[in-house]
């Protein structure tokens, strides 16, 4: 426990631990009630849905993109923890797919907010 910066009881230790279990179980539930929502909206409903499967489609164009212009390159650090070159090549396609989306919303926000401002 020392090794993570930690020094206090085991009880304080087990309160950590637990409230960071208690926050994963909460957060995998959030996301099965939303996909389970959607997948129920998309099925009554295909047509209404078109704008969330393009989108969703998109995403994934993104990634395999993002995942095919990766390499599978394999690094001493990687493997210490037994990271083999497919792993690092999914992990290396799933960055360049977050930095992408994050570029992506930021201009667009920056566009946004930039037509705001000649439209008045």
């Amino acid at each position: 426990m020392e090794r993570f910066g930690y020094t206090g009881s085991d009880f304080g230790w087990f309160m950590i631990v637990g409230g960071l279990i208690l926050a994963f179980v909460l957060i995998a539930a959030a996301t099965l009630a939303a996909l389970w929502g959607s997948s129920i909206g998309i099925i009554r409903d295909p047509r209404k849905s078109s704008k969330t499967l393009a989108a969703i489609g998109v995403m994934l164009l993104i990634f395999i993109i993002g995942w095919g212009a990766s390499s599978s390159e394999v690094t001493t650090h990687m493997k210490q923890y037994n990271i083999g070159s497919v792993t690092s090549k999914l992990i290396e396609g799933g960055l360049v797919t977050m930095v992408f989306l994050i570029a992506s919303a930021t201009l667009a926000l920056g566009y946004s907010e930039v037509s705001k401002l000649f439209r008045k």
